[in-house]
């Protein structure tokens, strides 16, 4: 049987299907997808999400192996990075978020005392021990409530999320209250102050998780508003200035 080189295949080599629960079998693989979505979502930014899917192919009776096959190739990114992390023990380099879905699917394998195997291509990756603990290390990452300012460029989902552009550069899926999504929905595309807890990579100095508490938005003032409001503050500094608009169309 050939293999593509972007299938992806869990292996449960202890474990038949006839002997797992299908339910949360199933519920564990889609928490296995949402890890490698967030690190695409993250490192290919402008990518509609509604491409990054994987399908399940070859689950059938008696089999230990489950094959996922990218929608798109570029999403090969997101199991690439993912068994780097599990291979290395090292989470610090992926989404938080990526790490909290792949926790979900890691309780999946305690219960079981299984530990499944990674393959891309036919090419065996790594195998994530069951008794492995899936954390970001405390001394790489720092977390502080702050004010980061940005631009909004997406926001929605069930579990809502919006998507920021921040001034330091990175874009992140930030998480935030059903009720302030519908409210900073009206924003899109607009700079905005945002209150919250910032995660920050303390290696890169990199923003890797922001938890929206609130939001502000900032209009850009006219440079004409600008210059008054400094002539009313600064009094006779500006008041030789008489032709203002015709100065500023100028330069």
């Amino acid at each position: 049987m050939n293999t593509s080189k972007d299938e992806i295949t869990v292996r449960y080599p202890e474990i038949g299907l006839d002997k797992h629960d299908l339910k949360n079998l199933f519920v564990a693989l889609i928490s296995l997808q949402e890890a490698m979505k967030d690190i695409v979502i993250n490192e290919i930014p402008d990518l509609d999400e509604s491409h990054i899917f994987w399908s399940l192919n070859d689950a059938s009776t008696g089999s230990s192996n489950y094959d996922l096959v990218p929608n798109l190739p570029k999403l090969m990114v997101g199991p690439n990075m993912l068994f780097g992390a599990i291979s290395e023990n090292d989470y610090s380099k992926i989404p938080i978020s990526s790490s909290e879905h792949l926790r979900d699917f890691h309780k999946y394998n305690r219960k079981l005392k299984s530990n499944p195997e990674f393959f891309i291509a036919g090419n065996h990756i790594t195998t994530m021990y069951y008794d492995s603990v899936v954390e970001v290390p405390e001394h790489k990452i720092t977390k502080y409530e702050t004010i980061e300012f940005g631009e909004l460029v997406r926001v929605g989902g069930v579990d809502p999320t919006a998507r920021v552009k921040f001034l330091t550069g990175e874009t992140i899926s930030c998480s935030i209250a059903k009720k302030k999504a519908k409210e900073i929905g009206t924003c899109l595309y607009e700079n905005l102050s945002f209150e919250g807890i910032c995660t920050r990579n303390n290696t890169t100095n990199k923003i890797i998780d922001f938890k929206i508490k609130d939001f502000t938005l900032h209009k850009k003032a006219k440079l004409t508003d600008t210059f008054k409001r400094l002539r009313e503050a600064g009094g006779a500094v500006w008041d030789d200035i008489d032709n203002l608009q015709d100065i500023l169309a100028d330069g």
